[in-house]
């Protein structure tokens, strides 16, 4: 009787009630979790996510004139296209006036998916390289990528362009003791787990690549750099910035021995186009008129985090655009 009468007062209205005493500590948790930053947004703890944007709206170099400039090159052009059809392609079945469109998403995968929305919104295809050292790939070292960069990489794949894998194995292997080979496998079983084709790399540089005399497209036999020295050598060093030491046994394997077709940073172009740091190679205006009187193809590698959507505040810089005004 008294088992049935406690299980009536457990019961309002047909909708069971906690017993009393056992709210307090989830809501001491939620409210800790408020204060620690534990809250986490697919993976990624909102802290870290709200830190991020903040940062990322204060490197917007390009705006709305810049996304014309560019967006008038793109449309004067025969095909736009993602790298990996453009190495499936022989040489003589380029079209005289072909853009093939890259990026690299560094530190901003939302940014990445604004760039994919506006390209498709156009008809134009590209590449994305997820960056697998970056911050919203992984909340802690170690285990698959965070569901954070799966769903904005599946919106990216849904709008028709191709997913790579931005390569910093070797940058990775010296900061974790681990097989650059080993860390550029489990990476591409990960992302080939969760649905997305990945034939192609695009190698990351890395500020400890400067340090340390190396480029990680080196974990490939196709993709030597002499100036560095031997292919299979022990890269050694220290951490710049807390001194802790280094160390890596490079021994390159094919590109296929992964499933990869190509590094695109040793595919083969004739014009290149790049904004890094937030300043092109080459005036864009200039660029254009170039593009218009040569039969070359025209390669972009274009990182979102320079590029502003939504209102974003833009920061100063020399090569301003000189293209069509926005809406024009």
């Amino acid at each position: 009787m008294a088992e049935r009468e406690a299980g009536r007062a457990s019961r309002v209205a047909g909708r069971a009630v906690t017993p009393p005493g056992t709210r307090a500590p989830g809501l001491v948790r939620r409210a800790l979790a408020r204060v620690t930053g534990e809250i986490q947004r697919d993976g990624i703890r909102r802290a870290v996510l709200d830190d991020r944007r903040r940062v990322l709206s204060r490197r917007r170099a390009f705006g709305p004139g810049d996304l014309a400039a560019l967006d008038a090159i793109l449309r004067g052009a025969d095909q736009v296209i993602p790298v990996r059809e453009y190495v499936a392609l022989p040489p003589e079945a380029h079209s005289p006036r072909l853009v093939v469109l890259r990026h690299d998403t560094d530190s901003d995968i939302e940014g990445a998916v604004r760039f994919a929305e506006w390209e498709a919104a156009r008809g134009y295809r590209a590449t994305y390289y997820v960056l697998h050292t970056d911050w919203y790939y992984r909340a802690r070292p170690g285990g698959p990528p965070s569901r954070f960069v799966l769903r904005a990489l599946a919106r990216i794949r849904e709008l028709g362009h191709e997913i790579g894998l931005h390569n910093n194995a070797i940058t990775a292997a010296l900061r974790t003791g681990r097989d650059p080979v080993e860390v550029l496998a489990e990476e591409l079983r990960y992302l080939r787990q969760a649905g997305f084709e990945i034939t192609g790399t695009s190698a990351h540089g890395d500020a400890l690549c400067r340090a340390l005399g190396y480029n990680n497209g080196e974990v490939f036999l196709e993709a030597p750099r002499p100036q560095h020295g031997s292919p299979v050598r022990t890269i050694v060093g220290q951490e710049p910035r807390t001194g802790r030491p280094l160390r890596c046994d490079l021994k390159p394997v094919p590109m296929a021995s992964l499933g990869l077709d190509y590094e695109a940073n040793f595919v083969q172009n004739r014009y290149y186009l790049t904004d890094s740091h937030g300043h092109w190679n080459r005036p864009l205006d200039v660029a254009a008129q170039e593009f218009a009187r040569r039969d070359a193809a025209l390669v972009f590698l274009i990182h979102p985090a320079w590029w502003a959507f939504a209102g974003e505040p833009l920061m100063a810089r020399a090569d301003a655009p000189t293209g069509p005004a926005p809406g024009r």
